[in-house]
């Protein structure tokens, strides 16, 4: 069931992944890895629901890495969790490894710990917030678990309606308000909607507690000091008017120990326009109004991608473009096909030129419905530099090789045949140096199947 495809490269075919198909025989609706049972291995864990069974039917689907890094079909372990459990994210309970996994709801939570080949409840907590319960369907939320305080246990962020509680196993260390979007409106019932920020936890000098930006549509606001007690305000300026959507980041891109800013604001449907602004930091949460670089492009969605393509350690900017012109409309209607841009501005260690350094174009199967290809990026070679994975078809994954001359290459190295269809993310399953690729399929076709790409 493996086909492979070798186009100008000197890779062989054992450079291909060994595929694993998992079966968890219910929706799955999110994935994640982590070394769940202390071995040294990368477990894929599974949150899975049966949407239409009443009560809902949830549990947890583990596949345990074997000695030779391979995964059985079915489950390893599965564990029942309350349909009330909506929130799932690895966290440190006991300050000694492996990592736990909790679930969340709106009332409380449970943690569970591995044991004897499965998991097992170890420790339970009741309190109010803004998480959902009853959802149907659950989701790990990436960062909600981090060490901010340096004694090896984890805190969590915990949504409340004016910002985040920050708790522990031993209760509530502190509340920090942050700008939290709130709406309610009526129809059949009453809906009530909470846009919270993004939020990012960093060092200080001088300071035992981490710092934490909280970035909203508007503003980064950050906490630091005692009890996370003290603020500073930075206003993200907005240049697109009346604007579509905000999103924020952080990344060290100078390597200055100091978080730098990364805002991408959209406007518009048809005629789309995008602006990413990126403000490198003048000192511990102090930023220019001046951005220190931007990127603007009109007529296609362009979401940044944050990696060190060329693998000298700094964090260069990956531009998706995806064009809605004339000829993309008539390619999606009549080929079925999305024609994708690759934009690769490169980190020079004080900004980014105004013109991209590389550039290729990709041509994926386009979506139907809640269908989307799966793409990612990541190493999956070893060598370095980044390379990207790209679905074309329902049933093909094509791999392109980072490096050349257009940061890519133009041509696949490998071509996989795995559902395609879905959302991949790359994983370090083991202990060589190439990333390794997981592709789920939530609400779709095969929602109940699992792809392992071990390379």
């Amino acid at each position: 069931m493996l086909s492979v495809i070798l186009l100008g490269c000197s890779l062989l075919a054992a450079d291909a992944p060994k595929i694993h198909s998992l079966d968890a025989g219910t929706s799955v609706w999110d994935v994640t890895c982590f070394d769940i049972n202390n071995d040294s291995r990368g477990d894929v864990v599974a949150v899975c629901c049966d949407e239409n069974s009443q009560p809902l039917k949830k549990f947890i689907a583990i596949y345990f890495a074997d000695g030779d890094g391979a995964y059985s079909t079915k489950p390893s372990a599965t564990v029942p969790i309350d349909p009330s459990l909506s929130v799932l994210f690895p966290v440190e309970i006991d300050g000694e490894a492996p990592k736990e996994l909790a679930a969340a709801s709106a009332e409380g939570l449970v943690a569970f710990g591995y044991s004897e080949g499965s998991l097992a409840p170890v420790f339970e907590t009741k309190f109010m917030s803004l998480f959902p319960s009853g959802a149907r369907e659950p989701n790990f939320i990436k960062d909600t678990a981090q060490d901010i305080d340096g004694d090896g246990i984890d805190e969590w962020f915990v949504p409340m309606p004016t910002g985040f509680a920050l708790r522990n196993p031993k209760g509530e260390v502190a509340q920090v308000r942050c700008d939290v979007t709130s709406s309610v409106r009526t129809g059949s019932g009453m809906y009530v909607s909470n846009k919270f920020p993004a939020y990012n936890a960093f060092a200080m000098d001088g300071q035992n507690e981490k710092a934490i930006a909280f970035l909203s549509d508007e503003f980064a606001d950050f906490a630091y000091g005692a009890d996370w007690k003290q603020k500073e305000r930075f206003k993200i300026p907005v240049k697109l008017g009346d604007k579509w959507d905000t999103n924020s980041d952080m990344e060290d891109f100078n390597g200055d120990g100091l978080p730098d800013l990364i805002v991408t604001q959209t406007q518009g449907t048809i005629n789309l326009k995008a602006l990413t602004q990126v403000y490198f930091a003048q000192g511990p949460m102090k930023y220019a109004e001046t951005p220190t670089a931007k990127f603007e492009s009109t007529g296609s969605f362009a979401a940044p991608v944050v990696k060190d393509v060329n693998g000298d350690k700094k964090l260069d900017i990956i531009f998706v473009n995806i064009p809605l012109g004339v000829r993309s409309i008539v390619n999606f209607f009549m080929w079925h096909k999305l024609g994708v841009d690759l934009q690769i501005y490169i980190n020079n260690g004080n900004g980014f030129g105004t013109k991209p350094d590389y550039s290729t174009s990709v041509t994926i199967e386009a979506p139907d419905g809640k269908e989307q290809s799966a793409y990612c990026m990541g190493d999956f070679n070893g060598d370095g530099k980044t390379d990207a994975a790209f679905g074309a078809g329902k049933e093909k994954l094509m791999l392109h090789g980072g490096g050349d001359a257009k940061f890519i290459s133009s041509k696949p190295y490998l071509t996989l045949d795995v559902p395609a269809f879905g959302v991949a993310r790359p994983y370090k399953l083991n202990d060589n140096a190439a990333e390794d690729i997981v592709i789920y399929h939530p609400g779709i076709a095969q929602k109940e199947k699992i792809e392992v790409l071990v390379f």
